[in-house]
């Protein structure tokens, strides 16, 4: 996990560890300088940049309908009036 310092540095550690630290041990390490200053207020965040799936086969490529040929419109075994 993360910990961040009251001075603003941050501390990588287990949650054990954190658990079994007292306040004085906590406040140890601002003394000893530890740990280092984040710019990025995501480091170590969970959320990442899901990637965009690619269409599977016989599923919408993204080519716009106008660019179909009618022929080939025509032809689509999906399309139409359904039985019910």
């Amino acid at each position: 996990m993360l910990y961040q310092l009251t001075d603003g540095r941050i501390v990588e550690m287990s949650v054990e560890d954190y658990l079994s630290l007292s306040d004085a041990e906590l406040s140890g390490l601002l003394g000893h300088n530890c740990g280092d200053f984040v710019q990025n207020p995501f480091f170590g965040s969970v959320i990442k940049k899901i990637p965009k799936a690619e269409p599977e086969d016989g599923l919408y490529d993204g080519t716009p309908l106008t660019d179909i040929p009618p022929g080939e419109r025509l032809s689509d075994q999906n399309t139409g009036p359904t039985d019910e």
